[in-house]
């Protein structure tokens, strides 16, 4: 999925070049002035959240593989048979 969403950002990105017929922005996004007003405050402040969030993401993913890796309880009549046997014993 993460290719299909890359090739997705790529075409989106060389449609919006040939339709403007030039690259505008910078390479680190919002220009800091107060003209444009954000302040480093606050774009160091979003940069942190922006990070946050993947690390909040990235750990909830491994999370999922851990949780499909733990071996399964023994069924449930397994369970019961056994807690009988004991309590008749």
């Amino acid at each position: 999925m993460s290719c299909a969403y890359s090739l997705v950002g790529l075409f989106l990105s060389a449609a919006k070049l040939a339709s403007n017929h030039a690259a505008h922005g910078t390479l680190l996004g919002v220009k800091i002035s107060a003209a444009a007003g954000v302040s480093a405050s606050s774009k160091t402040w979003h940069s942190l959240q922006a990070l946050g969030n993947i690390a909040f993401a990235y750990t909830y993913s491994m999370l999922i593989e851990i949780q499909d890796t733990v071996k399964s309880p023994p069924l449930e009549n397994v369970t019961m048979k056994r807690a009988s046997f004991y309590g008749i014993a």
